[in-house]
Parts: structure tokens; C-alpha cells; sequence
């Protein structure tokens, strides 16, 4: 006989079991969420300095904040300049506290500019809103200049002193009517006064220190032609003077220095900024140097040296390669080749047997007036006991020089 009561019992008591189940499942009216909400999307603010408004040659600052950051955030400033199609970053720093932050450029040319802030772990990546560069043109004197950079510089800690007559001399400068200079707390201030234009130069940092040391406006650099590019590899600025270039960078313990000037010259000043930099020498590798890390190579770096040389100083002249023979084929293809030497070219030469083709490249800073010395700065050569290094030295143009390559700079 089949009975239905303990059937239904068990049904029901099967029913009770899931209601109960299902009961675990109502979150109450009230209770927290089990995902935590999303942080809020950072936002970042930015204001360019004098009103984005500048001369040819004069650094803009923009500064802003992160919100919600503390100091490390990295941001970069991109430039949009009149008539390109998209953004270019032009300068890189990372958040002080409160995700403060401050950036700097040299515009060649009027356009836009904005701030982008990297994603982190916690938070997204975020853009600035657009603001507007304008290249104007004019006269800029002290006093307005002073204005324009407000609190950069700080209080002024000197008297105004103006040029003698034969300290003018000195300048570099044809047709100068008038040198004007006054110390800030920040920096110096440097008015130049031409029978066509009357500008003034801010010089501070390291370049500042050595460019007094070294005279000042009437001495061995004369007076400012330009203000600082401060958007450089390793926090680098480069500056040029009426009578050759200064450079320094983050790192460095006091600026180094070129009689050249122009492109040139601001290559040569990181060049030469590098020497004395060794490494222990591996033979045929693999290369550690950060000139290698820089590249993204472990091969031979004497020309993976002279690449980053040019791109630290924010020059295209100097082809970038991974290896040597890649940068010989890049010189040929971008360059006119030759055998006179001159300042600025790239010297291919022999430094091995059977010496049939160039294994070696220098990058030549002078010649000597018979043409048979080269100021040369090289990488991966000397000092020996087992190191390489950057050296500046002079070499024969008799010795088994190959060929020259001549940058455009």
C-alpha cells in the first residue's frame, strides 16, 4: 500500500528548507552595498603664467593641482601648437603635497596647451582643461617682466646696475645700447637694449651660479639671448648666451658649457655634461649604461651615446638607433656625408684591426686652425681597469678617421 502523507511532509519540509535559503538571499532594506562605490574621477586644474601671453624666446609656467592626489602623481604637459593635428608631451614632473604641481615650457609658436595626470592604482587618469598660448610681439622690460613672472623670482635684492660702455663691449652684442641687470631672490633679470629691440632674460639655477661665476652679463658668456628650455631629459635646462651655451641638469653639481651657440652649441653643453660618466666595461656585452636603459639596447653604446646627447638636448639633429650599424645607415640616409672635418660633425673612425671600416663614432666639438686636431666627446672609450666611459680628448685627424656625418642642426 502506498502512503501520501509521509510524501507530502517531505515536501513540505523540502519547501521550508528553500524558503529559508531564499530568505539568506534579502539584503534588508538599509544594509551597505557589497561593492564599494568607485572613488570620484580626479580632476585637474591649470593656469599658465603672464596670461599664456609671450615673446619669441620666453618660458611660460603652468601650474595647478591633482584633486584628491598626494605628491608622486606623475603629470605631463602637451602642447597643441597652431596647425597640428594632435598633443605632444613637452614636459613631465610629478605631484608635490596636495597633488600640487608645476610644469614648464619654451613656446616656439601660439596654441593650446593642457595637463594630463597618470592613472594610479586607486585612481583614473585625468586631462586639464585646454588653455590658450598666445606668441605676441613687442618689447619686454624689466619692470614688466618683473610683473609678469609675479612671485617666481621673489623680491628683488639688488639694485637696478646698467653697463658701462666697455663692459657693453663685452657682451656679444652688436649695436647694444643698454644692459640693465637686477638680482631677485629667485634668479636674475637681464635687459637688453638693441638699436631694434629691447628684451629681458630670466637666468637662474645652476646656469645662474655659473654664469656669474664666470662674470655675469659683461664676462665670459655675455648677456642672455634667450630665457632657459627647462623641458629636458633628466629635468635638464639649457640656455643660450650671446657667446656660447650653459646647461645643467637635476643631477649635476654645476652647469657645464659650450663657446657654441644655436643647436649646436646646446648639444654640445649636454655632450660635454656627460663626461667623466663610466661603466664597468663587459667586452661585447651585454651594456648597462643609462644610456643603454634609455634606448631600450644592451649593445655597443658609443653611438647610442651621441643619440641621447641630441635628444637630452631636445635636438632632432642626431639620428636615434638601437646599435651602431643601424645609426650608420640612419647617418648616411639623414645627412650629408664627407671627409673635412668641422665643428658639429659626427666622426666615424677605426679603432681595431685591420682598420678597413669605421667600428667607432665622436662627435667633434672644434678643429684646430691647420685642420689636424678635433676636439672630440666620445662614449663607451676609456679610462681602462676594466671601465668605460664618456671623455672629451683631442685626436689627430690622421688617425684612421673613416668619414664625417653633418647633423642639420
Amino acid at each position: 500500500m502506498v502512503t501520501y502523507v509521509s510524501s507530502s511532509r517531505t515536501v513540505r519540509a523540502a519547501l521550508l528548507v528553500v524558503v529559508i535559503a531564499l530568505a539568506g538571499l534579502v539584503v534588508p532594506v538599509g544594509a551597505p552595498a557589497a561593492v564599494a562605490a568607485a572613488p570620484p574621477r580626479p580632476t585637474v586644474t591649470a593656469t599658465v603664467s603672464a596670461g599664456g601671453r609671450f615673446l619669441a624666446g620666453e618660458r611660460l609656467w603652468v601650474t595647478g593641482k591633482v584633486s584628491g592626489s598626494s605628491a608622486g602623481r606623475s603629470v605631463r604637459l602637451q602642447s597643441s601648437p597652431d596647425g597640428a593635428s594632435g598633443w605632444t608631451t613637452v614636459s613631465r614632473t610629478s605631484t608635490r603635497a596636495g597633488g600640487r604641481f608645476t610644469l614648464s615650457v619654451r613656446p616656439s609658436k601660439s596654441g593650446r596647451l593642457r595637463v594630463v595626470a597618470s592613472a594610479t592604482g586607486s585612481s583614473a587618469s585625468a586631462t586639464s582643461r585646454t588653455v590658450t598660448v598666445v606668441r605676441a610681439t613687442g618689447s619686454r622690460t624689466l619692470t614688466k617682466r618683473a610683473s609678469t613672472l609675479a612671485g617666481r623670482v621673489g623680491d628683488a635684492t639688488s639694485a637696478r646696475r646698467t653697463l658701462t660702455r666697455s663692459q657693453r663691449s663685452r657682451t656679444g652684442v652688436k649695436n647694444v645700447r643698454k644692459v640693465v641687470h637686477q638680482r631677485f631672490e629667485k634668479g636674475l633679470l637681464v635687459e637688453v637694449t638693441t638699436s631694434s629691440s629691447r628684451r629681458t632674460w630670466l637666468v637662474t639655477g645652476k646656469i645662474l651660479r655659473r654664469y656669474l661665476a664666470d662674470g655675469g652679463p659683461s664676462g665670459r658668456w655675455g648677456v642672455p639671448t634667450s630665457d632657459a628650455r627647462c623641458d629636458l631629459a633628466e629635468r635638464g635646462c639649457v640656455q643660450s648666451f650671446a657667446k656660447g651655451t650653459l646647461y645643467a641638469a637635476q643631477g649635476d653639481r654645476k652647469a657645464s658649457s659650450s663657446a657654441a651657440r644655436g643647436r649646436m652649441g646646446e648639444v654640445f653643453a649636454v655632450a660635454r655634461s656627460q663626461v667623466g660618466y663610466k661603466d664597468r666595461y663587459p667586452g661585447v656585452g651585454p651594456h648597462t649604461t643609462k644610456y643603454n636603459a634609455w634606448v631600450g639596447s644592451d649593445n655597443a653604446w658609443c653611438s647610442i651615446f651621441l643619440s641621447w646627447s641630441g635628444a637630452a638636448a631636445g635636438q632632432a639633429a642626431i639620428p636615434v638607433a638601437k646599435s651602431y650599424p643601424s645609426f650608420v645607415s640612419k647617418v648616411r640616409a639623414s645627412m650629408p656625408t664627407g671627409s673635412k672635418p668641422r665643428p658639429g660633425a659626427l666622426a666615424f673612425v677605426s679603432t681595431r684591426p685591420p682598420h678597413s671600416e669605421a667600428n667607432h663614432v665622436m662627435l667633434v666639438t672644434s678643429v684646430s686652425a691647420d685642420g689636424r686636431w678635433l676636439n672630440v666627446i666620445h662614449g663607451n672609450y676609456g679610462p681602462g681597469g676594466g671601465f668605460r666611459g664618456v671623455s672629451e680628448q683631442k685626436w689627430s685627424t690622421a688617425n684612421r678617421v673613416k668619414f664625417y656625418g653633418y647633423p642639420r642642426y
